[in-house]
């Protein structure tokens, strides 16, 4: 790949504030004829970068870099936290739907009791 078409963002703190500030450099550098962009990150974090890069409207694909295995259980949880942080209020409301059907269910058994 030629230097000239690596973008490199570095004044982001988090996955969000990256893929913005890397679809502004894309309007500034090429007017917004990017095309698709290619996402490279660690592996187990493809799945919520292109996530990300869907939200924003930006044609993405993504490859994965290999994380050691030590890593990888760090890495796994920390990624599942933010996944679920992204779609906070799908768990959220997902959360208070099984509640009201436990305590519906709950409710029910000791009616039956």
């Amino acid at each position: 790949m030629p230097s000239e078409a690596i973008l490199v963002e570095d004044k982001s703190t988090n996955t969000q504030e990256n893929l913005k500030h890397c679809a502004r450099l894309l309007a500034e550098k090429d007017g917004g004829n990017a095309g698709r962009i290619l996402v490279v990150t660690d592996d187990y974090h493809v799945f919520r970068a292109l996530l990300i890069t869907r939200e924003l409207g930006i044609p993405a694909d993504g490859v994965g870099a290999h994380v050691r295995l030590y890593f990888s259980l760090n890495a796994l949880v920390r990624e599942w936290v933010a996944y679920v942080s992204l779609r906070r209020n799908f768990y959220t409301k997902l959360t208070i739907a099984l509640l009201v059907v436990y305590l519906v269910a709950s409710g029910f058994n000791a009616a039956l009791a």
